[in-house]
């Protein structure tokens, strides 16, 4: 997780309590600017994907099994332009009736599930397509690191 020192919430307390001990869990880093962070994350051959009400593709019919970033904008503001456009791809949430997005926390919830989903998939079809196992004994599938493993 990577969070910016100034105008971001701080990893305090009641922030872990909500967290649910999830914090404890992850590697975070505080950087003085995101546009610079994500471009030394470019560098090292990660797609950056924006979240954005104004995406061109739906979150679920994009591939997400690759090595990625996923960028959540401010509560109410979303993205502020510079980081829109570092991003690589821009992917929304696709909303029905009146609202038109979710807070910060649901939609992160929303497409790094979707990541999982797709992950999970990607690894099942790789094991039931199947390597041929060494001897008698079928190999262990390969934990997933994040996203809920």
């Amino acid at each position: 997780m990577v969070l910016t020192e100034r105008r971001s919430a701080p990893i305090s307390p009641v922030a872990v309590k909500a967290s649910a001990g999830a914090t404890e869990h992850l590697r975070i880093a505080r950087v003085v600017n995101l546009v610079r962070a994500l471009e030394e994350l470019k560098r090292q051959n990660l797609w950056i994907i924006g979240l954005d009400e104004r995406g061109t593709a739906d979150y679920d019919q994009f591939d997400l099994t690759g090595d990625c970033v996923i960028v959540l904008g401010r509560e109410g503001a979303g993205l502020h332009e510079l980081v829109r456009r570092t991003c690589d791809h821009l992917l929304r949430i696709p909303m029905a009736g009146g609202v038109s997005s979710l807070n910060v926390s649901a939609a992160g919830a929303v497409v790094l599930y979707e990541a999982f989903r797709q992950r999970r998939n990607a690894a099942h079809v790789g094991t039931a397509a199947g390597a041929p196992s060494k001897g008698a004994a079928a190999s262990k599938p390969k934990k997933q690191k994040g996203l809920g493993s």
